[in-house]
């Protein structure tokens, strides 16, 4: 297999920059620099487009135009070790949840796995990753999504027939996922 070019290997990057982005940006002379470094270190341009196409997800659409490649080296570097502690602990957790994890930045020990039953594994990994993710929300984004929530609420449901607490809980839960980008 022939290696592509460093040019090919920047021009497919900002490609991707601006497919995901939604903008057509120039890149910072430190952002291209970076790129030209992870290319004469042999990282292969999947790898590097997986790590970037992840971050740029991560990020809530309204802010995706103001996304930087100098946080992908962290990433490119850092998943590893990560990976290797909940190892460390044994757990039977998916490279998909340790990806979302890392992602989202939370530490492995908000996500404590003992005495769960593999069975129910992956649906007790989102309900910790949500948790987390709303004890360390804002307090103005709690209320804004409690509002959006409350408001389709009224909107689509006939309140009669139904416990409004567990339906806003619910659609809360769901708004989180799709903010968060998580499967």
């Amino acid at each position: 297999m022939e290696r592509i070019s460093q040019k090919t290997y920047l021009e497919e990057i900002k490609k991707l920059i601006k497919e995901k982005t939604g903008t057509n940006r120039f890149l910072s002379s430190k952002e291209e620099s970076l790129i030209k470094e992870l290319y004469l270190q042999n990282i292969p341009l999947d790898r590097l487009k997986k790590t970037i196409e992840s971050e740029i997800v991560s990020y809530p659409s309204h802010r995706r135009k103001k996304f930087s490649l100098l946080k992908i080296k962290q990433k490119l570097f850092q998943i590893k070790p990560y990976k290797d502690k909940f190892k460390e602990k044994d757990h039977k957790i998916t490279d998909k949840w340790i990806d979302i994890l890392h992602r989202l930045k939370i530490p492995p020990e908000a996500v404590d796995l003992e005495n769960i039953d593999p069975e129910f594994m992956d649906i007790e990994i989102e309900r910790k990753i949500i948790n987390f993710l709303w004890k360390n929300l804002p307090e103005e984004d709690k209320k804004r999504i409690q509002e959006e929530a409350k408001k389709e609420v009224q909107k689509k449901f006939i309140l009669k027939n139904i416990n409004v607490k567990k339906v806003i809980k619910s659609l809360i839960y769901k708004k989180l996922k799709k903010i968060h980008n998580i499967p």
